[in-house]
């Protein structure tokens, strides 16, 4: 997440949000993982919209499932409150 500068520390508010079933190869779940728990570690907060209702989010990432795309900008906009709370 280098050139969006979301793992460091200090930058203020940064949430990243992954729309995604989860279902990625062996290599890409272990590559992925590595970056969500970097962000993580750096108080970026991690939001994983599913669209289907057996997603297979990455750990540490807060999940939510969308049955109404009209809702994803509430969704979004949540966790943008969240994520400017927990900001450094």
């Amino acid at each position: 997440m280098g050139r969006w500068g979301l793992s460091r520390a200090g930058d203020g508010a940064r949430l990243l949000v992954v729309v995604s079933d989860g279902y990625y190869t062996p290599g890409q779940r272990t590559g992925g993982q590595t970056r969500v728990r970097r962000l993580l570690t750096t108080s970026c907060g991690v939001l994983w919209i599913a669209l289907r209702k057996d997603p297979r989010p990455l750990d540490g990432a807060q999940v939510v499932l969308l049955d109404d795309p009209s809702t994803a900008g509430a969704v979004i906009g949540a966790a943008a409150q969240r994520a400017l709370r927990a900001a450094p």
